[in-house]
């Protein structure tokens, strides 16, 4: 699946306590699924927020295809975190679960896998920021992911690295960076605005920046949004909010990743309050964006639904 289509994150799922505590069971996969689709979405990605996906065994990920295909949807990314290439004592581990990861993906029928080098959010202190260690950092991490682009290649799926706050991935030139060394065609960027957008320290670039510098390399979109509020400290806040009334101007960023030619899914993420409901309410309006930009790009785009 490589169109515009407005797809939902399994992690909403995970953000609802009762279906949190129900998701490891296969017996629960496709009723819970089945939210989505009665939420308007035709479209999943599959997120290890949700389900260790990389670790499923082979029966377990034909279960949820099986489930998937019965929730009348389709599959339109995998997302596994935890990615660590720069640090040689755990490359074999992150290789080895990029591996794992395609093959779950080539047999859902993604045509993604998006790497996040951050791991799952746990409780208790957060990491530090991410302390710039050099162009050799990028030029490791870019000949692994060379490697690996090329058994993504060979199972005709894409990789996208997700932005993110903490860590390398926090900024456009190190992603430009990284994404140069691989020397691959098939290693793309998920511009995951809204974890830049809320970090407690000042922004590397705005919002705006990120997308015109990463525009013609974008292929997979985590989307959230919030409101981020400076402190006279320099610190800031972040409250997440509905897609379309926060920091970032979805309309405007829309324009100008298409206009670089992007016509990959965009996932939506929400974690706060109702997250299944901000979802649906985020899909119409994603919709309806897609819509007008094509209109005034003058692009023929059939928008999935």
């Amino acid at each position: 699946m490589k169109d515009l289509v407005v797809a939902a994150s399994t992690g909403l799922l995970f953000a609802h306590e009762a279906l949190r505590e129900q998701r490891l069971d296969p017996a629960n996969w496709e009723r819970q699924l089945r939210t989505f689709k009665r939420n308007g979405f035709t479209a999943v990605d599959l997120s290890e927020l949700w389900l260790p996906m990389a670790d499923l065994t082979v029966a377990d990920v034909q279960r949820l295809g099986t489930a998937i295909a019965a929730a009348g949807l389709e599959t339109a990314g995998v997302s596994i975190v935890d990615i660590d290439l720069a640090r040689p004592a755990r490359v074999a581990e992150s290789r080895d679960k990029v591996l794992r990861g395609l093959e779950v993906a080539k047999e859902l029928g993604a045509s993604f896998l998006s790497l996040g080098f951050h791991a799952l959010p746990m409780r208790g202190p957060v990491s530090d920021r991410w302390i710039d260690a050099g162009d050799g950092e990028h030029e490791r991490i870019g000949h692994e992911l060379g490697t690996l682009a090329n058994d993504a290649a060979a199972r005709g799926i894409e990789l996208t690295l997700e932005m993110f706050e903490r860590g390398i991935l926090d900024r456009s030139a190190n992603m430009l960076a990284i994404i140069a060394a691989t020397s691959s065609g098939v290693v793309g960027a998920n511009p995951d605005l809204g974890n830049l957008l809320r970090a407690p320290w000042a922004l590397n670039e705005e919002w705006s920046e990120t997308v015109e510098r990463l525009a013609p390399h974008l292929n997979y979109w985590h989307v959230k949004n919030g409101i981020r509020m400076q402190l006279p400290d320099g610190s800031a806040v972040y409250q997440p909010t509905d897609i379309g009334r926060g920091t970032i101007d979805y309309r405007s960023a829309l324009t100008v990743a298409v206009r670089n030619g992007f016509r990959g899914p965009l996932v939506i993420e929400h974690y706060g309050g109702d997250a299944i409901a901000q979802a649906a309410e985020g899909r119409v309006y994603l919709e309806r964006m897609i819509a007008d930009v094509c209109v005034l790009e003058q692009i023929d785009i059939k928008v999935q639904k």
